[in-house]
């Protein structure tokens, strides 16, 4: 599942998208499952004309999800993922 909102920063009216949960069943995360949630949000935010940041809510693998969302193209900021910005 991949739930994403449309917000602002809490310092502009500048918009963007956002995750609100994401997550694969244990059992089908060897699959692509996750890259394809991924980048339907990324197109998502693309077709929207907005920046799409992603956060890591789970402290466990840490340096798995580093390496999942840099190599989608996300670029870290500090605890979030973002593309777009």
């Amino acid at each position: 599942i991949l739930a994403l909102q449309e917000g602002e920063f809490w310092y502009s009216h500048s918009r963007f998208i956002g995750d609100l949960a994401y997550f694969v069943e244990p059992s089908s995360r060897a699959s692509r499952y996750a890259a394809h949630l991924l980048k339907a949000g990324q197109e998502y935010a693309t077709m929207r004309g907005l920046p799409l940041l992603m956060g890591v809510a789970h402290g466990g693998d840490v340096m798995r999800k580093d390496l999942f969302y840099t190599r989608h193209g996300m670029d870290r900021i500090g605890g979030i993922y973002a593309r777009g910005m």
